[in-house]
């Protein structure tokens, strides 16, 4: 056996017609567009322009890197253009109806019991979303006319990255669904419908379940792929994810993907096996660019496998095919994402921007520990305000649930590690995906210390999939077979479910941030509705992104404008509601107005809406207390005369 086998000369004539072809291509594309070639440089030094300018010009760089890759690849395609064998040559068995059937069954209940959050408010990210990719806003010297609402162009979706969480993929897939419910209901621009926005990354969510447990069938057999899935769907973290019009949803789909196109690469060595891992690989970094921590200690893995003595002899069959597949996702992601990179590292430039000498304290670590294994935060997140439970608290002042957690994180450690021992002694796939997973973790780490980068802690809802299918395996080992493996799962799942009760009750009817809930208070209802205006009420904010449900929304600047406001609510004889939240920002921003709405002679507390994760995201809407009762809403006309 060779490493390098016969290789039809057809197949290999074929592969240089189609490198030779795409290369000729990018030359002509790179020669009719040369002058578009500076202008990246032109917009780093300071120069403004539109997309519509800059991103040619950074699809020309990207031409030319992959111009670069597709004439290396042809000039070594007589060594890697081959029929390899195949690494782990072995057939999957059919899936068995239990599984299928069951499967169906825990993706349905996971699909339950997301669907209630797809119609929360928006909070501060989503709202920022849905203003700057995917349907538009009110120009600052307009606003609260939503007549002069401006709507994006597809440049702006999917290209602008100004702040730097612009996510390709999912921009396209939220603003399809945004545009095709607007088209089909006729609303007005810039009327927002959550679940619209909402739905591609909800039925991401719902196939993510089925993608863990299909991998985890591929790598310990369907019980533990059924174990994988049921974790999902349950997995409190994983529920409330899925259901976000950001990327984290798409991402939960893409990073199982990888490792089930790697296996089907690794079981058959087929070409178009090993281009769909490439490509796979390239839409997840587009997806979310840490992602590449995780390509980075994959093919680290990749290496560690091929250098194995079960390899001896065919390491060519796995090394040089994988080198192709991760050319082919490194030129997707440069022609996809480039535009986006670029602004990306710009911002970055910027020693204000996310930046920490400390990026990882020790509450980092319990935030996102117990967020990892129970869903909800480790440390009080806003002591009297928030709906949401945490780990300190609940383990500490009630011991029927201190127990129930920690007996909960036993199951779930035990699980992991005897899960990582039984693929790291298996070798094969599953030893790639936990060094995968474990490494990507340790990169991150690395990287961000060195650079000082603020790494929030929801983005380690990354390291989730890899967890519940190395948990489900683990638990799956450790329950042995038979009768015995399926009553054992009884009590760890009812034990999991009550540890994951707190989190699962807080997220199935609390968003992050209702924004919604501000603007009702004051309206009773969001645009359009709220410019009939049948409270007859004066809105106004600082610090909210609240006026995404009400464009007419008056946005303060300094005291005097409240003062202002609230003579003009005496005079028209109107409520007047003043909304806000970041407290702490707004009070060192804006504390003379927030010193005004807190003087309990002028304004009461009309509501405080608790949101989740951070005191920020918590909004309190005030209420001038008129010297004169405000006027009655109009009464509704006189009923018609009978015909």
């Amino acid at each position: 056996m060779t490493d390098f086998p016969a290789a039809p000369s057809r197949g290999l004539f074929r592969t240089r017609c189609a490198l030779g072809a795409a290369w000729v291509a990018t030359v002509i594309f790179l020669v009719l567009n040369r002058g578009s070639r500076d202008l990246p440089g032109r917009w780093w030094q300071g120069e403004k322009m539109k997309l519509e300018v800059l991103v040619p010009g950074c699809w020309w760089w990207a031409a030319l890197a992959v111009s670069v890759m597709l004439a290396g690849l042809f000039l070594t395609s007589h060594w890697w253009a081959k029929t390899w064998q195949a690494v782990r040559p072995a057939e999957l068995p059919r899936m068995p109806r239990w599984f299928v059937i069951s499967l169906a069954g825990v993706m349905l209940a996971g699909a339950a019991l997301r669907a209630p959050r797809l119609g929360l408010s928006l909070y501060n990210d989503e709202a920022h979303t849905f203003r700057a990719h995917l349907a538009g806003e009110i120009p600052k010297a307009s606003l609260g006319d939503p007549t002069k609402f401006r709507a994006l162009s597809w440049w702006s979706t999917l290209f602008e990255n100004r702040v730097g969480n612009n996510s390709l993929p999912f921009a396209l897939l939220s603003r399809t669904s945004y545009d095709a419910w607007r088209g089909l209901s006729g609303a007005p621009a810039g009327r927002v419908n959550e679940t619209a926005l909402r739905l591609p990354v909800f039925l991401c969510g719902v196939l993510s379940i089925g993608a863990l447990a299909l991998l985890g069938r591929r790598l310990a057999g369907p019980g533990a792929g059924l174990a994988a899935g049921v974790l999902a769907a349950l997995h409190p973290w994983h529920m409330r994810y899925s259901v976000e019009a950001r990327s984290y949803g798409v991402l939960m789909l893409a990073l199982p993907l990888i490792f089930l196109m790697l296996d089907r690469a690794l079981r058959s060595g087929r070409w178009r096996d090993w281009t769909g891992f490439g490509v796979v690989m390239g839409l997840s970094v587009a997806v979310w660019l840490g992602t590449a921590h995780m390509m980075i200690a994959l093919y680290g893995m990749l290496l560690l496998l091929a250098l194995s003595p079960a390899l001896k002899g065919r390491r060519l069959d796995l090394l040089l095919p994988a080198a192709v597949a991760g050319s082919l996702a490194l030129g997707l992601y440069l022609l996809i994402n480039l535009p986006l990179h670029l602004q990306l590292s710009k911002v970055l430039q910027d020693p204000l921007f996310f930046k920490s000498p400390r990026p990882f304290p020790l509450t980092w670590f319990q935030d996102v520990g117990s967020f990892l294994a129970l869903g909800i935060p480790g440390l009080p997140v806003d002591p009297g305000n928030t709906p949401q439970s945490d780990f300190s608290t609940l383990f500490s002042n009630s011991g029927l649930w201190g127990g129930v957690l920690g007996a909960a994180l036993v199951l779930l450690l035990m699980g992991l590690a005897a899960g990582a021992w039984k693929f790291v002694r298996a070798g094969g796939l599953g030893m790639v995906l936990t060094g995968a997973f474990a490494g990507a973790a340790l990169l991150t780490w690395a990287y961000c210390t060195a650079k000082g980068v603020v790494f929030l802690k929801w983005y380690a809802i990354f390291l989730l999939p890899g967890l519940l299918v190395v948990i489900g395996t683990g638990w799956h080992a450790l329950l042995g077979g038979g009768r015995r493996k399926a009553w054992g799962w009884i009590p760890v799942l009812t034990l999991l479910i009550l540890a994951w009760t707190p989190g699962l009750r807080d997220y199935l009817g609390t968003g992050r941030e209702n924004l919604r809930g501000a603007v009702e208070t004051a309206r009773r209802t969001s645009y359009p509705d709220s410019l009939t205006n049948p409270n007859n009420t004066l809105y106004a904010i600082t610090w909210s992104e609240s006026p995404i449900y009400d464009p007419t929304a008056i946005t303060l600047k300094n005291a005097a404008g409240l003062e202002e406001l609230a003579v003009r609510a005496e005079r028209e004889k109107r409520d007047l509601f003043v909304a806000h939240g970041h407290r702490s920002q707004a009070r060192d921003t804006a504390g003379d107005v927030l010193g005004i709405l807190e003087n309990p002679a002028r304004f009461r507390l009309a509501a405080i809406l608790p949101g989740l994760d951070e005191p920020s995201f918590t909004h309190y809407v005030y209420q001038l207390i008129p010297t004169t009762p405000p006027a009655p809403a109009p009464a509704p006309g006189p009923a018609p005369p009978p015909p």
